[in-house]
């Protein structure tokens, strides 16, 4: 079989070279914890991509305000709860097996 070379533009390069750059940004922002944001049940939901009895039953850390390895934090506010974004997006990369920036 023979091999086949493929060539991009430059234009096309640069393209997906900031593409990625974007994308990579949006991950890293998530991580920074003066721009990590507590995030509504709802939100936590769709951020983890997950559904509110996996989110009770198994995604959530055990007590509020304990950061567990593979699991989301959050923190309670009277009978509200609230979930660390940080957390609930390395908990839908996890699941995915896709890498994250924080020890899953």
């Amino acid at each position: 079989m023979p091999s086949t070379i493929t060539t991009i533009s430059a234009e096309e390069l640069e393209a997906v070279k900031s593409e990625l750059r974007a994308e990579f940004r949006g991950l890293l922002q998530a991580y920074v914890v003066d721009n990590d944001r507590w995030l509504r049940t709802d939100e936590a939901l769709e951020t983890a991509e997950i559904c509110r009895a996996t989110l009770v039953m198994s995604a959530r850390a055990d007590a509020p305000n304990t950061e567990q390895p593979g699991r989301i934090t959050y923190r309670k506010v009277g009978t509200t709860c609230w979930y660390k974004q940080s957390s609930c997006i390395t908990y839908a990369l996890a699941k995915k097996g896709l890498p994250t920036l924080i020890a899953a």
